[in-house]
């Protein structure tokens, strides 16, 4: 068992979960100072090879069967859905079944608010609603009150912040990073509750995705490729979007200030749409201009969406509201991450990355740089002398 750090339950009972049939996701609903959060990968495998090659925000092209699933990824799509205003739910196993699932929930549904039990009894009535083939997790609002339920999956109960339902192959990494999260922080003055609960579910993305994007870290669990997250405001559920995941380093040759890795990720929504653009790039030390050697833009529609009628692209400069920083800290043979994030960040203090002669211009405003470097330095100041 582990202790609870900031915003963690504390996992004091588990339920009976068949680790033998994990699908191939992680998703989760919690309560994160009184906030309902839902929180989901968008990794999506198949037993069948893919007949063309399938590429992921954070290492680009993948391919080959995983030998210990027997298993290949085979593309993203996104597994959390707000189903009513009062309504948010996510799903791990087949996509076949959560496709039409959803697709009967989205018709049939009342448009006043529900209680859990009744979503429940209307899930069962689906023929796709299937034990075998869906785990389920959600939150619903009636009234004040918010109530968590799941339909399979791992459940733990305890801790400041009461219960977490989870379900998949990165249950195991989820409860790994939670434990070892109390020294990640938010870079901003007294934030309100709201946005310390769902800047916690920022940070625990970027460390997902740090690991992934640096050392493929979950793709052998067969989650990842990028996360959605679902928070709750006014009465209603919305999606949080608009966010850029930079990537930093100490050279421990040269301990005296923060680099960033070469790879960069920011996502958005267009209506019921994620777009994520991911860049990589290697610099010319004589210009410091960017030379891009993959641009690629993905999107991510709802599993209940056949796409792809997309009015329009948004820019995604990565000139986004919230900036997550995934940071490698170098202690003698070994090496620890913080993560980080600035919530909405007025445009001043944004990443932008300009077209310039010769490539691109990378803009990080240097206050955002100093105040990561002055965190990493009151925490690990024998890193960086």
């Amino acid at each position: 068992d582990h202790a609870a750090p900031t915003g963690a339950p504390a996992r004091q009972r588990v339920s009976n979960y068949d680790l033998s049939r994990r699908n191939m996701t992680l998703v989760f609903v919690a309560r994160i100072n009184n906030y309902p959060i839902l929180f989901g990968d968008l990794l999506i495998s198949s037993a069948l090879e893919p007949t063309e090659p399938v590429s992921i925000p954070t290492v680009g092209h993948v391919s080959g069967k995983n030998e210990t699933y027997s298993f290949y990824v085979s593309g993203l799509c996104q597994k959390l859905s707000i189903l009513r205003p009062h309504i948010a739910l996510g799903w791990a196993g087949s996509k076949f079944h959560a496709q039409g699932l959803f697709r009967y929930l989205r018709q049939t549904l009342p448009i006043e608010q529900c209680t859990a039990d009744e979503i429940l009894a209307i899930m069962k009535d689906s023929p796709y609603f299937d034990d075998e083939e869906l785990e389920i997790v959600g939150a619903s609002r009636h009234g004040d009150v918010v109530t968590h339920f799941s339909k399979g999956g791992y459940i733990a109960v305890g801790g400041q912040d009461g219960e977490i339902r989870a379900a998949g192959s990165g249950v195991d990494a989820l409860w790994r990073t939670l434990s070892n999260i109390s020294d990640i922080m938010t870079l901003q003055g007294n934030p309100a509750d709201i946005d310390l609960a769902f800047g916690l579910c920022i940070m625990l993305s970027s460390a997902l995705l740090g690991q992934e994007t640096l050392a493929s870290g979950n793709l052998p669990a067969f989650f990842g490729g990028g996360f959605e997250m679902i928070a709750s405001s006014k009465g209603e559920f919305f999606k949080i979007g608009d966010i850029t995941y930079l990537f930093w380093g100490i050279d421990p040759y040269s301990p005296s200030s923060l680099g960033l890795y070469d790879t960069f990720i920011t996502s958005q929504y267009v209506d019921e749409y994620m777009f994520i653009r991911a860049i990589t790039v290697n610099m010319t030390s004589s210009t410091r201009a960017l030379h891009i050697t993959r641009d690629e833009t993905y999107l991510v529609a709802p599993a209940e969406s056949n796409v792809i009628n997309v009015s329009h692209t948004p820019p995604l400069d990565f000139a986004t509201r919230h900036i997550a920083n995934y940071v490698v800290v170098p202690l003698g043979n070994v090496s620890t991450v913080m993560t980080m994030c600035k919530l909405n960040c007025p445009k001043e203090d944004r990443v932008r990355i300009a077209r310039v002669d010769g490539g691109f211009l990378l803009e990080v405003p240097s206050a955002l740089k100093a105040e990561i470097e002055g965190v990493v330095r009151s925490k690990f100041p024998e890193a960086m002398k």
